[in-house]
């Protein structure tokens, strides 16, 4: 009666151990959310220091606006601005849209931006929420801020 006892609980302990390790070996996804999204990184002019820029981007048709104050972290609607000069754009509706038009002001005028025809790099992270559960993309764009004036 001894051993049989001995020989269930080793059962089941072995049961229990096979699952976990199979729980641990990634098996489930995650419930990380993806929103496509689209990065506008803004290079001033050597010794420019903007402290407001604002502006466009238009992906296949759909507007997205934005309007960054100082060089401090900000989340408003759609998009997200860094101290580094870059403003995030979520929920874009093609996250993988050829060309995108952009039109970007700086200091009010002092600097702009402006192109109907840029081309995103993308990224495609195939493993986002875990093995085979599914991918996000996201894009990105390097800006010149030009001074007003300036070809």
């Amino acid at each position: 009666m001894r051993r049989s006892l001995q020989t269930a609980l080793l059962l089941v302990a072995s049961a229990l151990l096979a699952a976990s390790t199979a729980a641990c070996g990634g098996m489930a996804c995650n419930d990380m959310g993806c929103s496509s999204s689209i990065t506008l990184q803004f290079h001033a002019p050597e010794g420019a220091t903007p402290s407001r820029i604002s502006g466009a981007i238009t992906v296949k048709g759909e507007v997205h606006t934005f309007d960054c104050i100082g060089r401090e972290n900000q989340t408003a609607g759609n998009f997200s601005c860094g101290p580094d000069y870059s403003v995030a754009i979520f929920q874009v509706a093609e996250a993988r849209a050829k060309t995108v038009a952009v039109s970007v002001s700086a200091d009010g005028g002092t600097y702009f931006f402006a192109d109907e025809a840029m081309a995103p790099k993308y990224t495609v992270d195939d493993e986002f929420n875990g093995p085979g559960c599914g991918s996000c993309t996201t894009g990105s764009l390097a800006v010149p801020l030009r001074p007003s004036g300036a070809n």
